[in-house]
C-alpha cells in the first residue's frame, strides 16, 4: 500500500511540473477533446494541484492509519508469600522411673524333690537340702503350692512349698502352665485299714495324672520282712460288705484298689508301696512307677 501511494504522488508531482512548465511557455494544453487556452491553464494548473495535494493527503490518511496507543499496564503487586509456621516441638515427657520388684525367694527346711512339673507324678530333676536358697519364677493355678524355681545350675524345676519358706511378695509372680503329665501318671492317697475277718489290707485312691486311660495297676508292700502284690484288677474292699471293682481309670478320674496283706497289720508301720500303672492290660502299654513311702 504504501508503495502504491508513493508511486501516485510521483505521477502527480511529474504531470504538475509538466503543466507549470506549459503554462510559462505560452502553449495550449488539450484536455480531453477540448482545448483550454494558455490565459485559462493558469486556472486549470492550480485546480489541477490543489486535486493533487487532496489526493496525497487523502492517500496518506488511508495508507497509514492513526497509530493505536497501547494501554500502560501497570506492573503486578507481588503475592506475598505466607510465612511458614512451624509446630511446636513436643515437650518429653519424663518417665517414672520403675520400682525393682524384691524377688520372691525360695527356701528349703528340709530336702525337697524338684521336679519336671508340679507333682509327685513328674519326674525328678534334683534335690534342694534344707537351708538352700534359690529365685522363685513363677507359680501355677493347676496344683497348689508348687512354685517354678531355678537352681543354682541354671536348671528350672517345680518344687513344693510343704518343707520351704518363701520370702518376699509372691502375688506378684507371673503364673505358668505346667507341661503335661506323662502317660499313666498317677497320685496315691492313702483311705484306710480293711479288714473283714482274718484278711487284712491297705485301701488307696489312684487318681489318673495323665493323658489316656490307665488298664492295669500293680501295688507292691515293701519293708523289712514282707513283700506283697495286690492282683491287676482296681479291686477295693474296707470290710465284708463295702468293696466294689474298676476295669478302666479315665484321666482326670480316681478308683480305689486294696492292697491285701493277709493277717498282718502294718498300721504304725513305715513302708514303702511300690505302684505301677499302664495303659494296656496285664502291666503292658506305657507305664509309670512311682516308690511310695508313708507310715499308715
Amino acid at each position: 500500500m504504501f508503495r502504491s501511494f508513493r508511486t501516485r504522488s510521483s505521477l502527480g508531482l511529474a504531470l504538475l511540473g509538466g503543466l507549470l512548465l506549459l503554462a510559462c511557455s505560452g502553449v495550449t494544453v488539450v484536455v480531453g477533446d477540448q482545448a483550454t487556452p494558455t490565459a485559462d491553464l493558469d486556472a486549470t494548473v492550480a485546480a489541477l494541484a490543489a486535486q493533487t495535494v487532496q489526493a496525497q493527503a487523502t492517500a496518506a490518511t488511508t495508507a497509514a492509519p492513526a497509530a493505536t496507543s497501547i494501554p500502560t499496564v501497570a506492573p503486578a503487586s507481588p503475592t506475598p508469600v505466607p510465612t511458614a509456621t512451624l509446630p511446636p516441638l513436643p515437650t518429653a515427657t519424663p518417665q517414672p522411673t520403675a520400682t525393682p520388684v524384691p524377688p520372691v525367694l525360695f527356701t528349703a527346711t528340709a530336702n525337697v524333690i524338684c521336679r519336671q512339673g508340679p507333682g509327685v507324678y513328674y519326674p525328678e530333676v534334683g534335690i534342694l537340702h534344707a537351708g538352700d536358697q534359690v529365685p522363685v519364677l513363677a507359680g501355677t493355678d493347676a496344683v497348689e503350692g508348687y512354685w517354678l524355681v531355678r537352681l543354682s545350675d541354671g536348671r528350672t524345676c517345680w518344687a513344693w512349698d510343704r518343707y520351704a519358706t518363701l520370702e518376699g511378695d509372691a502375688s506378684t509372680l507371673p503364673k505358668a502352665t505346667p507341661p503335661p503329665a506323662p502317660d499313666a501318671a498317677f497320685s496315691l492317697f492313702y483311705v484306710g485299714f480293711s479288714e473283714c475277718g482274718a484278711s487284712r489290707g491297705l485301701t488307696f485312691e489312684v487318681v489318673n495324672r495323665g493323658a489316656v486311660p490307665i488298664e492295669s495297676m500293680e501295688l507292691r508292700l515293701r519293708d523289712t520282712v514282707y513283700s506283697v502284690t495286690a492282683g491287676l484288677q482296681f479291686q477295693w474292699w474296707l470290710d465284708c460288705s463295702q468293696k466294689g471293682s474298676a476295669n478302666t481309670i479315665y484321666p482326670g478320674k480316681s478308683v480305689w484298689i486294696t492292697l491285701p496283706t493277709g493277717g498282718d497289720d502294718f498300721r504304725g508301720h513305715s513302708i514303702t508301696i511300690d505302684a505301677t500303672a499302664c495303659t494296656a492290660d496285664n502291666l503292658n502299654g506305657t507305664c509309670f512307677e512311682r516308690a511310695i513311702p508313708f507310715r499308715p
